[in-house]
């Protein structure tokens, strides 16, 4: 992802059980229209959380995001 930001478009999935084993999907996705790393996480499959989308714009590095963490 850090090699595609900037530069071309790249996605990728992440599934991640929640402490119940319910499934959050997130997505994160950049082009070279973008100069960060869009997430998109899917709390719907969450019977326990809000069961919501949400969207948030994050560093261009996946580095610094795994590090620092993303605005939501």
């Amino acid at each position: 992802m850090d090699a595609a930001t900037g530069e071309r478009n790249a996605e990728s999935a992440v599934l991640s059980p929640t402490t119940e084993g319910d499934p959050i999907i997130t997505y994160y996705r950049t082009s070279a229209d973008t100069s960060g790393i869009e997430m998109f996480s899917n709390g719907e499959y969450d019977k326990f959380g809000s069961r919501d989308w949400w969207h948030a714009m994050c560093p261009k590095s996946m580095t610094r995001l795994v590090r620092e963490g993303c605005p939501k």
